[in-house]
């Protein structure tokens, strides 16, 4: 078995399967920039993380049972007299501003004013 074989199965065994996917594409681009070691596997790193992170959403999402495409904006907040919507929105600028909410990790630009619940 060549070291290549061994490394896939290792990674797929550690369950590190974005790197086991991406990381001769990534290895390609290293070598064609002149990246140090720590840089290549700082972005297979990083890619791990994005991607788990990225399910991790997904997986909650799913689980939660959540009507699609509901947003704040639609939210009836009469339904709730102690919530205010005020207080609620700021709530969620705040998280979007620090990253929570800004696409899902799916790499694209979310909008702040689509919330979705």
């Amino acid at each position: 078995m060549t070291d290549i074989h061994t490394l896939e199965r290792l990674l797929r065994r550690l369950r590190l399967t974005r790197i086991a996917t991406e990381w001769h594409s990534q290895e390609k681009r290293a070598l064609a920039e002149g990246w140090t070691p720590s840089r290549y596997l700082l972005s297979l790193c990083s890619e791990e993380a994005t991607h788990r992170e990225s399910e991790r959403l997904r997986r909650y999402i799913k689980d939660a049972r959540l009507p699609v495409g509901k947003t704040l904006a639609e939210y009836d907040f009469s339904q709730v007299p102690e919530l205010n919507a005020a207080q609620a929105s700021v709530q969620h600028m705040g998280q979007y501003l620090r990253g929570r909410n800004n696409g899902g990790g799916s790499g694209r630009q979310a909008d702040p004013s689509r919330v979705y619940l």
